[in-house]
């Protein structure tokens, strides 16, 4: 697994649950399935399992699909 702990404030370190569930479905919409996992309060780590067999073209493509869902996600900046 590679897991992204998503925070509202890098500061105060406040879980983003809100935000792994956007993801989650940004993720769905683009193509992309992602797990989540956390500890004590609740998920706020949101899970990447690309497989072991990935080229680098299809990284480029998941890399895409990833920042579309980050775009989705959390608005265009």
């Amino acid at each position: 697994h590679i897991g992204i702990e998503l925070v509202k404030d890098p500061e105060t370190r406040e879980p983003d649950f809100d935000g792994v569930t956007r993801m989650m479905t940004a993720g769905y919409n683009n193509g992309i399935i992602f797990g989540k996992c956390g500890v004590n309060k609740g998920l706020n780590i949101l899970l990447i399992k690309p497989p072991l067999i990935t080229t680098m073209e299809e990284s480029d493509i998941i890399l895409e699909r990833f920042y579309s869902s980050l775009q989705e996600a959390y608005g265009k900046k």
